[in-house]
C-alpha cells in the first residue's frame, strides 16, 4: 500500500487470504492505510520519532512474527476474545 502497487499484487493478496478472512484484511487495510497517513502527515511536518520509540523497531521480524501481530490486532477491533 505504501508505494501504490497493491492494485498488482495478486500474490501478495493471495498470501493474505491463506491467513485472514475478507473482513480481516479491510480491517488490516485500513490499520495500514491509517499508518500510512500518520507517516505522511510526520513526514509533511518534519517530524521526528523520538529514540524511545524506535526501540522496538530495531530489531529484524520474522513473517510468522508479523502475522500474528496482524491477527492480535483483528481481534482486538472485535473486543476482548
Amino acid at each position: 500500500m505504501t508505494l501504490n502497487t497493491a492494485r498488482r499484487d495478486q500474490e501478495g493478496f493471495a498470501r493474505l487470504q491463506e491467513h485472514f478472512n475478507d473482513d480481516e484484511i479491510v480491517e488490516l487495510t485500513w490499520v495500514a492505510a491509517l499508518f500510512n497517513m500518520i507517516n505522511r502527515i510526520n513526514d509533511a511536518l518534519w517530524l521526528d520519532i523520538e529514540d524511545e520509540d524506535l526501540d522496538g523497531i530495531k530489531k529484524p521480524v520474522d513473517e510468522q512474527s508479523i502475522l500474528e501481530f496482524a491477527r492480535r490486532m483483528v481481534e482486538y477491533g472485535d473486543g476482548p476474545k
